[in-house]
């Protein structure tokens, strides 16, 4: 069974290289398990990140951390993936 695996893509809108960097790191993540993503509100920086269809994307970190936590609290098979660049701590 695989787990689900909760990653926060946010990073500078503007900035091409940082939508590039963790479409790189989404597609091998996406290899262990299925991704719950946190990806903010900016349809050019989402469109760049070229999501798959089966990810679950949160434009709000309220419903992205609820879904993790729902995960922990009903132990279901899950870890979390720092953002890749920076971390941000809720």
């Amino acid at each position: 069974m695989r787990g689900k695996i909760f990653v926060e893509a946010i990073a500078q809108y503007e900035n091409i290289g940082d939508s590039i960097l963790r479409r790189r790191y989404l597609n091998v993540l996406r290899r262990f398990g299925d991704l719950h993503v946190l990806v903010g509100g900016h349809p050019g920086y989402i469109s760049g990140l070229e999501l798959d269809p089966a990810d679950v994307c949160y434009e709000r970190r309220r419903q992205w951390a609820g879904a993790l936590w729902g995960c922990m609290l009903t132990g279901q098979r899950m870890c979390i993936a720092p953002n890749s660049g920076e971390t941000t701590v809720f």
